[in-house]
């Protein structure tokens, strides 16, 4: 996505090796009602993730991105201060894989456009 290369400073040359260091947060739920708990559950996410990361690949991870279906408004990204990026264009992509390869990527237009946002977890990723 154009705005995620943006952002991450995405060019052809670097695409592959920045993509690895940057993770997409599925799925965030809450169920329990709580004044802030989302942002502080992704304050401990980020400082952990990170930690993580750098143990597991040796490498450091770049950022984060998720996705927000309305009628959603991501007020925990918002909160706590993820850049909002735009909107994607009504697609989505399932794809089945087996043994840490994908078999099979199908696009499929929904028609359901999500807000980007994105968290830079290292200075000298964007601009």
């Amino acid at each position: 996505m154009k705005s995620v290369d943006d952002f991450f400073l995405i060019n052809t040359e670097n695409r592959s090796e920045k993509l690895k260091k940057i993770m997409n947060n599925n799925v965030f739920r809450i169920v329990k009602n709580e004044p802030n708990l989302a942002t502080k559950i992704l304050r401990v996410f980020r400082k952990r993730i990170v930690k993580d990361y750098k143990k597991k690949f040796g490498e450091r991870l770049l950022g984060l991105i998720t996705f927000v279906e309305p009628p959603r408004e991501g007020v925990c990204y918002k909160a706590d201060n993820w850049d909002f990026l735009g909107k994607t264009k009504g697609f989505s992509c399932k794809r089945r894989g087996a043994e840490g390869e994908w078999i099979t990527k199908q696009w499929e237009k929904t028609g359901v456009k999500k807000m980007i946002f994105a968290k830079c977890l290292h200075r000298s990723v964007k601009k």
